[in-house]
């Protein structure tokens, strides 16, 4: 099949039923090629992987001692790396003992193939056996408490080796800076970056990837762009893995415009975009809900000569399931088996998603039937996809005989399956359904987390709002009311933190993020209540209180008020004008002078009910 863009088009609107194209992918023969899983694939993602060309070479010792001696299945060293790659450690550790010559090499060699989780006791083992770990061990050890994200015992690693007198290198410090950019953070990875160009080294262009990645990884990729200016000053030439690190921020903030800019860089510095540097693009178009844009790029890599692999179909079925593009993903899974890409449980997923948007419980259930005939099992992620479908179409008898079918399946349900399913049943306004499954979330002795408790609280306010009739409830002894109030008051502490924090006396912050609408109007009141506790302390009010909102343009798409519309009305009926700062529209300033009249009027009310002085809307 020829496929275009207005192949698409015409495919999201087609009138055939997602049934038709499911049925064609039972029928067609495939012939699977899973050769990269069986030999490890290499992480393209992370300048400094072990399993990175660009990683082996600078790590060359061990490999290079591998090649000169020669792997074959009956050498030591080839029966060392097999039994590491299985985590089999005290075999590994009996086999090195066996040979006196050469221990150290062998246990860099194991420590090179073991899990990560698995590296803290092979160094035991080495120390105890009276064998004391080199460079090669120490960066190593970094490289793997990396993995773990555990940046804590990385710079252990580190002091561990100052104690024993080994200077730690350029790799040692880029290492450690890649730490530090797995979780995001940026000081920490600047710290590494500090140490490093005062100890005389120069940064390389793992050293700077490294940096770009923690700036991506906090989400901010203008920052991480400012640094890739700043090596090519410095005559560092970034790599493809250096340009990707920043795609892969823009890709978390769906900046596209920005990624297809960086994309015609690459292309002008001569730097070769591989299938990472479009997945990232996708991604972005997947967060922009733009799923032409999306399907055009995999188009690009295809005129380009360049095989999408199977994080980039992944990533093009994310973008169309976002819009509930149905028909087009099943074309899309059959494309990716005709040109040998294996579907895997995430592909399986966004097309389940994508039915569950478009309201087709029945092509979802489909989905699952044709996944599992390809061999893949369902995992929870993919139920709680099916569970959603059948809610969105308001089928809550099907939904919740999704659950004891998983578990006959072997699937345990986790708290998002449960939540998922109480927020169906809040929609159709059934607080004892929403009461009993989450009981039955107890019972599995799972935490219902922040979003389970708003979603019980949400049910009581809402039930106190079906009996009193009115859009809005003011005050009153409605015993659902009350009891939304009690449950707010005892889970308070699950919910997400209300306060963000006090800039001197400068302003302070409401965040209302994650909360529904419900929560967060009673979230709003409680930190007035606060506030008003502060002011009776003799603690001066701040110049600004911010209220964080977020614009909640997705809810408004699908016609729902957001909490933003809801926090603004709140606002006016108390008497408080609010600006909007420029640069976010999710955020609400209202000025000191006005605050303090309202504190004073709650006060005055002497009531410590919320309801009593404020009004709660839908």
């Amino acid at each position: 099949m020829t496929w275009r863009l207005h192949g698409f088009r015409r495919a999201l609107f087609a009138t055939s039923a997602v049934e038709e194209a499911l049925s064609k992918l039972r029928t067609q023969q495939h012939v699977w090629t899973n050769k990269s899983m069986q030999k490890g694939r290499v992480d393209p993602k992370d300048a400094t992987s072990r399993a990175n060309p660009a990683w082996s070479r600078r790590h060359g010792s061990n490999r290079t001692h591998e090649r000169k001696k020669g792997l074959d299945e009956g050498t030591i060293w080839s029966k060392i790396k097999t039994m590491a790659s299985k985590g089999e450690l005290k075999g590994c550790v009996d086999t090195i003992q066996l040979h006196n010559q050469e221990k150290l090499q062998l246990y860099n060699l194991a420590l090179r193939h073991l899990p990560s989780r698995m590296a803290k006791l092979l160094l035991r083992n080495m120390t105890q056996k009276g064998c004391q770990p080199d460079l090669v061990t120490y960066n190593t050890l970094v490289h793997h408490a990396g993995a773990m994200k555990d940046t804590k015992y990385a710079q252990q690693i580190v002091d561990m080796m100052l104690k024993q007198g080994i200077k730690p290198d350029i790799i040692t410090y880029s290492t450690l800076c890649n730490a530090y950019a797995r979780i995001g953070d940026i000081e920490g990875a600047r710290g590494v970056f500090a140490t490093l160009r005062s100890e005389g080294m120069v940064p390389d262009v793992v050293c700077y990837s490294s940096l770009i990645k923690a700036y991506s990884t906090a989400r901010k990729p203008d920052a991480a762009a400012m640094v890739l200016e700043e090596m090519e000053r410095r005559g560092v030439q970034p790599n493809v893995f250096t340009f990707n690190s920043v795609m892969s921020g823009y890709a978390r903030t769906g900046k596209a415009h920005k990624a297809r800019a960086l994309l015609e860089t690459m292309k002008k510095k001569n730097v070769v975009p591989n299938a990472l540097t479009y997945s990232h693009i996708v991604n972005c178009y997947a967060e922009a809900q733009l799923p032409h844009q999306a399907l055009a790029v995999l188009e690009e890599m295809q005129q380009l000569g360049l095989k999408a692999n199977l994080v980039v179909y992944n990533s093009v079925l994310k973008a169309l399931a976002t819009v509930g593009a149905h028909r087009m993903s099943a074309l899309i899974l059959g494309k990716m088996k005709r040109f040998n890409v294996r579907p895997d449980v995430m592909s399986y997923s966004s097309l389940l998603q994508a039915c569950a948007r478009a309201q087709r419980p029945h092509a979802a259930s489909n989905v699952l039937k044709v996944m599992q005939e390809d061999g893949i099992i369902p995992n929870v992620v993919t139920w709680t996809t099916l569970l959603n479908a059948y809610g969105e179409a308001g089928m809550l008898q099907e939904a919740h005989s999704v659950i004891p079918r998983m578990i006959a399946c072997g699937v345990e349900p986790n708290a998002m399956t449960f939540t998922s399913l109480m927020r169906w049943y809040n929609e159709g306004h059934d607080l004892q359904s929403v009461q009993r499954t989450f009981d039955e979330m107890a019972a599995f002795g799972l935490d219902p987390g922040g979003v389970g408790y708003m979603i019980l609280i949400d049910a009581y306010v809402d039930a106190a709002q079906v009996s009193e009739g009115p859009s809005r409830l003011s005050a009153s002894a409605l015993s659902p009311m009350l009891h939304a109030e009690m449950l707010f008051d005892k889970y308070r502490c699950k919910l997400p933190d209300v306060w963000v924090g006090q800039g001197g006396k400068k302003s302070m912050a409401i965040d209302l993020h994650g909360y529904t609408i419900w929560t967060a109007q009673i979230a709003f009141a409680t930190a007035l209540q606060s506030m008003e506790e502060l002011v009776k302390g003799g603690s001066a009010l701040p110049k600004d209180l911010q209220v964080i909102t977020g614009k909640g343009l997705r809810k408004s798409a699908r016609g729902r008020r957001t909490i933003r519309d809801v926090i603004v009305s709140q606002l006016h009926r108390l008497n408080l004008p609010v600006l909007l700062t420029g640069s976010n529209e999710g955020c609400l300033v209202v000025r000191k002078t006005y605050l303090s009249s309202v504190l004073k009027n709650m006060a005055s009310k002497k009531s410590s009910r919320r309801i009593d002085y404020m009004s709660f809307e839908v």
